[in-house]
């Protein structure tokens, strides 16, 4: 088995250094991205959702056509199993979509922070009384 090459128990990857010289990979986020990704998690939901609604158009009748067979019980089990984690499944799908766009919000507004951020700090240098002025108040010329 090959090792990973590892710098003071910190794994080597390709990319930036970070704080402390640990090396950090490229990170690269795109919020049109990241709502792509979030469309395609309500697809997925809408799918999951008429996948329950033919399982439920199924299998309505079902309990009036199977009355006194042994298995009925048991195959309302299996449907109400398969409705139950199919629930599950169309919930983490639209779960997974909310959370790709608060995400891809998330980022634009950090962006958006931080390059405000920087437009201040260089207004407020600006105020800031040049090199040769500040020399004249020093006791040392």
């Amino acid at each position: 088995m090959h090792a990973s090459p590892r710098v003071n128990g910190c794994l080597i990857l390709r990319g930036k250094t970070g704080k402390r010289g640990a090396v950090v990979p490229d990170t690269d986020v795109q919020p049109k991205t990241l709502r792509t990704a979030a469309g395609q998690g309500e697809e997925m939901q809408s799918g999951v959702a008429s996948a329950i609604s033919a399982l439920n158009a199924h299998h309505q009748g079902l309990p009036g056509q199977t009355a006194g067979f042994s298995f009925a019980q048991q195959l309302m089990r299996t449907q109400h199993s398969w409705q139950a984690r199919l629930g599950d499944v169309r919930n983490e799908c639209g779960d997974v979509a909310q959370s790709l766009r608060k995400s891809a919000d998330n980022y634009e507004t950090n962006d958006d922070n931080t390059a405000r951020s920087f437009t201040q700090r260089s207004e407020s240098l600006a105020m800031v009384r040049p090199a040769a002025q500040s020399r004249h108040n020093s006791p040392f010329g």
